[in-house]
């Protein structure tokens, strides 16, 4: 759980530099995320298993590759 929180907390801090950058800089940032579907479950539930790790680097290359699984909104 804490480390759900901690990602939270960091992912609204990226999001708040990036409103901060283009209203201080007029700079033109896109904050994008994606993250594990819910409906994955590991083959092996312990941490660091290669194959878990392969499948998982899967995931996120077929999502990456639509835009629509990116979010744009902040958490």
């Amino acid at each position: 759980m804490a480390t759900q929180t901690s990602t939270l907390n960091s992912m609204r801090h990226l999001f708040a530099l990036a409103e901060l950058s283009k209203l201080k800089y007029n700079a033109d940032v896109q904050v994008r995320v994606m993250s594990v579907p819910e409906s994955f479950v590991p083959a092996h539930p312990e941490s660091f298993n290669a194959e878990v790790m392969n499948t998982l680097a899967d995931i996120g290359e077929q999502m990456g590759a639509n835009p629509e699984s990116w979010r744009t909104d902040p958490p």
